[in-house]
């Protein structure tokens, strides 16, 4: 039993005992890394300014893609060896050390004024995009996947129209007017849509 608690104090995917357990726990991690990621990408913006912070972006994106192909590689390692939980139990490591790294930085940039602003309509879309998730993923029942397919679209187009409307925008249309940007979102997307089929 102690055994238990301490491995679900690590991490509660690995020592999930049901599908329910780990489907929730693979939620936390992915609204985690969601939450992350802008993070990230606004610090790298806020430490590495004008010239630089090119550079900063183009390593940034090295390191997030050979992280995702290493990490197919050590999944497969974990899972031979060792089994599938140490799939979960293995990212409590990275955290350590990041955080460690994070403290030795002494990282603790000052909120601003309009910090967590508009968060409920990120909220908001995630719903959309959830709902949407979910259209394909009942396919087999047509009339349940269109059901999901129309309110994912009803709650992104309402999240549209209010971040639109605010002056302080969670997705400013100015982003896909530039050409350039506008066509490397596109590769960004269509790369993923690749990777996740080439996973499958």
């Amino acid at each position: 039993m102690r055994t238990g608690r301490f491995r679900g104090c690590l991490s509660g995917g690995g020592s999930a005992d049901n599908a329910g357990v780990l489907i929730a726990a693979r939620v936390v991690q992915g609204v985690g890394a969601a939450v992350l990621t802008p993070a990230a990408m606004a610090r790298l913006s806020a430490a590495f300014p004008g010239a630089d912070r090119h550079r900063a972006y183009g390593i940034f994106g090295m390191i997030m893609g050979s992280g995702t192909a290493v990490g197919v590689l050590l999944g497969g390692i974990l899972t031979e060896s060792a089994g599938w939980r140490w799939c979960m139990y293995i990212n409590v490591l990275f955290v350590v050390v990041a955080l460690i790294f994070s403290v030795y930085a002494r990282d603790f940039p000052e909120r601003s004024p309009g910090h967590l602003r508009g968060a409920w309509r990120g909220l908001i879309l995630a719903a959309g995009a959830g709902a949407l998730l979910q259209a394909l993923t009942v396919t087999d029942n047509p009339t349940e996947a269109l059901v999901f397919a129309l309110a994912g679209l009803i709650v992104i187009v309402v999240f549209s129209v209010l971040d639109r409307a605010s002056s302080t925008p969670l997705i400013p249309v100015v982003l896909f007017t530039d050409r350039a940007r506008a066509s490397a979102y596109l590769a960004h997307f269509l790369w993923a849509v690749a990777t996740i089929a080439t996973f499958v």
